[in-house]
C-alpha cells in the first residue's frame, strides 16, 4: 500500500477529520524529508514562550497554508496535467470545424508607450497560434517607438486578420473606441500589448458562446508570466459576482463582450481614462445578467508591466478613475453612493452606499441564558452581548428582541433590564428547534430589517449595523453576513463555500491579519451562504422564502436559508467591515452530522458545485490552494 493510501486508511480507521488527515500527511512528509525534529522544535519554542494558543494556529498554518514555492509547484503540476497535446489539438480543430455558427472574435490591443518589442512579438505569436481561426486583431496605435511600429507593420503584412488603427488622441479610451468602430466580430475583447493568450483561449471562449448563444459577456481565469518566461500566480476566479465586481474589476482578462450590446450602450466612454473598460463592463452588466465564467487559464499577463487599460491594474490615477466610474454608474442605476474609498490594495475599492430613510432594524437574539468564563469573570453571554451592542453601535434606529425559552433567571432579567431589550418567550412543545425559534422571533420584529445574532457574540466595530444595512436595503440582495473571529482573534466565519463534502468556512482559523485568496477576506463579495450567527435580511424577504426551514432544526439551517434566497433570485453578500467576536464553543452543536445528511438530501439536485468557488481549487482544504485530484489531493 502506498504511504499516502496507508495514511488515508489510518485516518479513516481512527475517525480523523479532514484536518487530521492533512496533519498525518504533513507529518509523514516531514519525516520523509528529515524535517520532523525541526517541526517539533518549532512547536516546543512556542510552548516555552508561553503562547499556548498559538500552537494550534501555527501547526494549522504549517499544514494547510502552503507558501509561494509550494503553490508554484502545485501550479506547475496543474499546467502539466492540462497541457495541450497534439491529440487534443486535433480534437479541438475537429470541434471547431463542426461548429454550426462559429462566433467571430475581435481583439483590440492598445499599443501605447508601454510596448516592448520582444513582448510585442510574443503577443502576436500567441494570437497566431490560436487553434480557433475565426478572429481578427486590431492594433490601436498611439505614441509608440519606430521599432515597435515596424514590427506591427510586419505582422499586418503577414496575416490579413491583423490590422492597424491609428489614434491621434492622448486619451486611450478614444483610441479603443475607434478600434471598436472598425471591429467586425460578434464578440470583442481587449488584450495587453505585452501579454499572451493560451493557444486554446479563443476556442474555449467560442465553445462557451456556442453552448449559450444568449451570453453577452464572458471571462476566463488568468496567470502571470515572469521575466524568465515561467508561469505563476494563477487567479482562479469566482463565477459572476456583482458585489465583488464593485470591489475590483476581477473579471479582467480575458473578457469578451457581445459587440451589438456595446454599440447599444454607446461603446467606450472617454470620461474615465484607464478605467474605461471597468466603466463599460458596469454599464453592460447593469443591463444584462448573461455573464459566463470559463474556468480555465486562458490569459497570461506579463508580470511587472502595467497595462494601458483595465481598472484592476494599480497604475497611477487608476483608483480615482475607477471611483469616478463607480459613482457615475451607481448613480445612473439609482443606487446613491456616499463615497468610494480605497480598498485593501491598489486596484480594490470600498463602495459606501447611502442608507436611505434610516430603516428600523430588529436585532433578533435567541438565548439559552448560559454563562461563560471571561478571564476571572463568570457571567452570562447574553449580558455581554447586549452591553457590547449598546456601548458600541453608532446606528440609532434599532431594537433588540431577545427570545428565551421562558426560563430566564431572575438575576439575568434584572441585569439586562437597563439595556432595554424587548423580551419574548418561545414555548413551543417538542424537541428544541432553533429554526422555529428564529421564525417565531422574526414574527414579533417591528423593524423592516431583521439581524439574526447569536447571544455568544460581542460587537467589535461601531458601524457594524450600517455596514450590513448598506447592502440589505438593496432589492437584489437577500442576506448579508459579517466577519467573525474566535476570542483569540483567529478567523471563524468569512462566508460559506459549498464543498463536495459539505458546506465549509474558508480560511477557518487563519490569523486575523490574513487577507485571503486575492484579498477575499477583506473585500465585499458574494458567497453562496453566510453564517446565521450574524445575518441581516429584510423582514419581507425572510418571510417570502419561508424563513429558516424547521426540518433543519439546528445545523445548516443558515446555509439552507441562503440557498433558498438564491433560488428566489436574491444574492448573498459578505462584508468584512462588520466584525464580531464569537464564542462558538459555548453553543456548538453535536448534531452536525445528521444535520449535514438532511441538508444534502434536501439540496441533492443542485448541490454542488458552488458558483463562487472555482472548480480548479482544492476540495480538501479551506485555503483556496490549487486542487490536484489526479494525484489524490483535490
Amino acid at each position: 500500500m502506498a504511504p499516502s493510501q496507508e495514511l488515508k486508511t489510518m485516518a479513516e480507521r481512527n475517525g480523523l477529520s479532514l484536518y487530521g488527515q492533512a496533519a498525518l500527511k504533513k507529518i509523514h512528509r516531514a519525516a520523509k524529508e528529515g524535517r520532523l525534529l525541526g517541526m517539533a522544535a518549532k512547536g516546543l519554542k512556542i510552548l516555552l514562550t508561553g503562547h499556548l494558543w498559538l500552537v494550534g494556529l501555527k501547526l494549522r498554518e504549517e499544514m494547510f497554508f502552503p507558501g509561494d514555492a509550494v503553490e508554484a509547484d502545485r501550479y506547475a503540476q496543474w499546467r502539466l496535467h492540462f497541457a495541450i497535446t497534439d491529440e487534443r489539438r486535433a480534437q479541438i480543430r475537429a470541434m471547431v470545424a463542426a461548429m454550426a455558427q462559429p462566433a467571430g472574435i475581435s481583439l483590440i490591443v492598445p499599443a501605447w508607450h508601454d510596448a516592448s518589442p520582444h513582448y510585442l512579438q510574443e503577443m502576436f505569436e500567441s494570437v497566431l497560434r490560436q487553434l480557433y481561426p475565426h478572429w481578427e486583431l486590431l492594433v490601436m496605435c498611439g505614441p509608440i517607438g519606430q521599432q515597435e511600429s515596424n514590427l506591427i507593420d510586419d505582422f499586418v503584412k503577414q496575416d490579413r486578420r491583423i490590422s492597424r488603427v491609428f489614434c491621434d488622441s492622448a486619451n486611450v479610451a478614444t483610441g479603443i473606441g475607434a478600434a471598436l468602430g472598425k471591429a467586425r466580430g460578434e464578440f470583442v475583447g481587449l488584450m495587453g500589448v505585452n501579454d499572451q493568450l493560451a493557444e486554446q483561449a479563443l476556442f474555449r471562449m467560442a465553445q462557451a458562446i456556442e453552448q449559450d448563444r444568449t451570453v453577452d459577456m464572458l471571462y476566463s481565469d488568468e496567470d502571470r508570466i515572469g521575466l524568465d518566461g515561467s508561469h505563476g500566480q494563477p487567479y482562479f476566479k469566482p463565477g459572476w459576482s456583482p458585489e465583488y465586481f464593485l470591489s475590483r474589476m476581477y473579471t479582467s482578462c480575458l473578457t469578451l463582450y457581445r459587440r451589438s450590446r456595446l454599440e447599444e450602450i454607446g461603446g467606450f466612454s472617454d470620461s474615465f481614462g484607464p478605467a474605461c473598460e471597468y466603466d463599460l463592463a458596469m454599464r453592460l452588466t447593469w443591463r444584462t445578467s448573461r455573464v459566463k465564467h470559463v474556468e480555465d487559464v486562458l490569459y497570461h499577463r506579463r508580470r511587472g508591466f502595467v497595462s494601458t487599460f483595465g481598472a484592476i491594474q494599480a497604475g497611477p490615477g487608476v483608483h480615482a478613475a475607477a471611483a469616478k466610474a463607480l459613482q457615475a454608474n451607481l448613480a445612473a442605476q439609482g443606487r446613491p453612493v456616499s463615497a468610494v474609498e480605497p480598498g485593501p490594495e491598489p486596484g480594490y475599492h470600498r463602495v459606501r452606499f447611502k442608507i436611505l430613510d434610516a430603516p428600523k432594524v430588529t436585532i433578533v437574539i435567541p438565548t439559552a441564558c448560559k454563562k461563560g468564563n471571561f478571564g476571572e469573570e463568570q457571567t452570562w453571554f447574553l449580558l455581554r452581548c447586549l452591553k457590547s451592542i449598546r456601548a458600541l453601535s453608532t446606528y440609532s434606529n434599532y431594537e433588540i428582541l431577545v427570545a428565551d425559552n421562558a426560563d430566564m433567571p431572575p438575576e439575568l432579567a434584572e441585569a439586562i433590564e437597563p439595556l432595554k431589550p424587548v423580551r419574548i418567550s418561545y414555548t413551543k412543545p417538542g424537541s428544541f428547534n432553533l429554526s422555529s425559534k428564529f421564525n417565531f422571533a422574526v414574527e414579533h420584529a417591528s423593524g423592516s430589517h431583521v439581524l439574526l445574532l447569536n447571544d455568544d457574540v460581542e460587537i467589535l466595530t461601531p458601524d457594524w449595523i450600517e455596514n450590513m444595512l448598506e447592502y440589505s436595503q438593496q432589492d437584489p440582495i437577500g442576506a448579508v453576513g459579517g466577519r467573525l473571529y474566535f476570542p483569540n482573534r483567529a478567523l471563524q466565519h468569512v462566508g460559506v463555500i459549498l464543498f463536495e463534502v459539505g458546506p465549509g468556512h474558508p480560511f477557518y482559523l487563519c490569523p486575523p491579519e490574513f487577507k485571503g485568496y486575492h484579498n477575499s477576506i477583506v473585500t465585499v463579495r458574494n458567497y453562496s451562504a453566510v453564517t446565521g450567527s450574524c445575518l441581516m435580511s429584510r423582514k419581507s424577504v425572510y418571510q417570502e422564502v419561508g424563513g429558516f426551514s424547521e426540518d433543519l432544526p439546528l445545523d445548516y439551517n443558515d446555509v439552507d436559508y441562503c440557498l433558498k434566497l438564491i433560488r428566489h433570485g436574491y444574492r448573498v453578500v459578505y462584508t468584512p467591515y462588520t466584525e464580531i467576536c464569537h464564542y462558538e464553543s459555548a453553543t456548538r452543536s453535536n448534531t452536525w452530522e445528521s444535520g449535514l445528511n438532511k441538508f444534502k438530501e434536501k439540496w441533492a439536485a443542485s448541490y454542488p458545485p458552488d458558483p463562487y468557488y472555482n472548480r480548479n481549487l482544492t476540495q480538501c482544504n479551506s485555503d483556496h490552494r490549487i486542487g490536484l485530484p489526479w494525484v489524490g489531493d483535490s
